[in-house]
């Protein structure tokens, strides 16, 4: 009578755990549906009279890429509203290939959303995504993959080799890409000075520090990339030596006024 009671007691706990297992398979399945619903843009979820939409489409080899930004027309009154959603979308005919989608995206007293300030190279699309103090360099290379970096707006070198781009966060930093072989080749973050622009004198390239008080008359801190040993190199050299470098072509930087969700007004 005790095992009968025993076996009872079993079968009823693991019909409770089936039941549970079950619900919470449910409740999963639910949840993702949602997000997935929400990461694929509908017109219909965003009237015009409510939203302002951005709509900015590109052509990568065999591949669509489609940039949709929407913001409130009129100002959230609770800070729980989205200010700014994105979807990056990379297609081939019908079928997705890549795709990234921001369900806020806050200005946090600079810029919001991405922008694309040109194309310097026929092989990618290059876009630059401010705001959430978590700037990105974004890469969608000939595969269709979208790449993400820490970064924002960037540089590219005269011969389409190196893209540089200075984090547009909280922390000072930068990030270096091969264009010729399409991955990440530098990285460092948590520099103490911020930075300005990008040259190259002869076969080396550095980045100008913005100056500060202890910056002597005449005179510039610069960092110069190794990329061998994987560092820069700190050094103060003469007003003379900058301006004979090369200033390396600027994109999505310094030309923001204002920038709200990818909209430049």
């Amino acid at each position: 009578m005790q095992n009968g009671n025993l076996i009872a007691n079993i079968k009823e706990k693991s019909s409770m755990k089936l039941q549970t297992t079950i619900i919470l398979v449910l409740i999963s399945m639910l949840s993702f549906g949602q997000v997935d619903k929400n990461s694929f843009y509908n017109p219909k979820d965003y009237p015009d009279a409510k939203y302002s939409v951005k709509i900015d489409t590109f052509s990568l080899k065999a591949f669509k890429v489609e940039l949709v930004q929407v913001k409130l027309k009129a100002e959230p009154l609770d800070n729980n509203s989205a200010y700014c959603r994105i979807w990056l979308t990379v297609k081939s005919g019908n079928t997705v290939i890549d795709k990234l989608f921001f369900p806020e995206c806050h200005a946090t007293g600079g810029c919001s959303g991405i922008f694309a300030d040109g194309q310097p190279s026929k092989d990618y699309v290059i876009l630059s995504k401010f705001g959430d103090n978590s700037g990105q360099l974004i890469i969608i290379d000939s595969a269709g993959k979208i790449q993400t970096y820490p970064g924002g707006g960037y540089a590219v070198s005269d011969d389409l080799k190196y893209l540089f781009s200075v984090h547009e966060s909280n922390a000072v930093g930068v990030t270096v890409f091969d264009l010729s072989k399409n991955k990440m080749i530098f990285l460092m973050s948590q520099l103490k000075s911020d930075l300005a622009d990008f040259y190259r004198s002869g076969n080396k390239y550095f980045v100008v520090e913005i100056d500060d008080d202890a910056t002597n008359e005449n005179q510039t801190n610069i960092f110069t990339f190794d990329f061998a040993m994987g560092y820069m190199i700190k050094s103060t050299v003469n007003d003379q030596y900058v301006e004979k470098a090369i200033r390396l072509k600027a994109y999505n930087r310094y030309n923001f006024a204002p920038c709200n969700c990818g909209q430049k007004k």
